[in-house]
C-alpha cells in the first residue's frame, strides 16, 4: 500500500540528562532521543522508517514540545509557532494584494515610481514585485 502516514512527533526535553526524547504521539513503538533537537528530529525520521508499512512513507504533520515547567512555555511556543505562520500567511496575501494594486496602477498610466508613492513602497519592491 503506497501513501503517506501522517504523524505528530512529540520532543519532551529532559533537564537531567540533557536529552531530547522524541516519538510519534501515534506509534508508542516509535521513539529515540538524541542531545539536539536537530539530531532527534532525524532519529525520529529513522525510527519511523522502521515501523511503517512497505511504501509508505512519514509525514510529520504536526509538533509538539514538551518542557519541565509544566506546560506554560511549550504553549508560549506554540502560540509563537502559530503566530509565526499566521505572519506568513498575512505577508504573502500583502504581496499578492500589493501586485495587484501595482497592476492597477500601471494601467491606469502610472510610473513604477509613482505606483510607489502612491502604495507606501519603495522604487526597488514595486520593481521587483512586477519582475522589472
Amino acid at each position: 500500500m503506497d501513501g503517506t502516514m501522517k504523524l505528530t512527533a512529540v520532543f519532551e526535553y529532559d533537564p537531567t540528562d540533557r536529552v531530547w526524547n522524541a516519538h510519534a504521539a501515534e506509534n508508542p513503538r516509535i521513539l529515540t532521543w538524541a542531545r539536539t533537537l536537530a539530531k532527534a528530529r532525524a532519529y525520529l525520521d529513522e525510527a519511523a522508517s522502521l515501523w511503517v508499512e512497505g511504501g509508505e512513507e512519514v509525514e510529520w504533520a504536526e509538533e509538539h514540545f514538551v518542557l519541565p515547567d509544566g506546560g506554560s512555555t511549550g504553549e508560549l511556543v506554540a502560540a509563537a509557532r502559530r503566530e509565526r505562520e499566521q505572519a506568513a500567511a498575512a505577508a504573502a496575501h500583502a504581496q499578492e494584494t500589493q501586485l495587484e494594486a501595482v497592476r492597477r496602477l500601471r494601467g491606469l498610466g502610472l510610473s513604477l515610481r509613482d505606483a510607489a508613492n502612491v502604495l507606501g513602497l519603495s522604487h526597488p519592491r514595486v520593481a521587483s514585485l512586477t519582475g522589472r
